[in-house]
C-alpha cells in the first residue's frame, strides 16, 4: 500500500493537474482542512498558511533567510 510522501520528503515534483509542487499541494489541503473545521476567516488562513509555507521554505533552504526571502518574493527587511 503506498502512503503519501510527508512535505520533508517531497521534492519539486508537481502533484497531478496542478503544476504547484506537491508539498505545497499538501500544504493548502492541511490549512483548508484546519480552517474549515475552526470555521475561521479568510485573513486567518492566508496567515495561517503563509506562516506554514515560510516554515516549509526555511527547511528547504536550511535557515537561509536572504534565499528564503527571495523564493517568496518579499523584502529580506521583513521580519522573518
Amino acid at each position: 500500500m503506498a502512503r503519501k510522501k510527508g512535505i520533508e520528503e517531497t521534492n519539486n515534483e508537481e502533484c497531478g493537474e496542478s503544476s504547484l509542487p506537491c508539498e505545497v499541494e499538501m500544504l493548502i489541503e492541511i490549512v483548508k482542512e484546519m480552517m474549515l473545521k475552526k470555521n475561521a476567516h479568510l485573513e486567518e488562513a492566508n496567515r495561517l498558511f503563509f506562516q506554514k509555507l515560510l516554515i516549509l521554505i526555511l527547511k528547504k533552504t536550511r535557515g537561509d533567510k536572504r534565499r528564503t526571502a527571495r523564493l517568496l518574493g518579499i523584502d529580506r527587511g521583513t521580519s522573518l
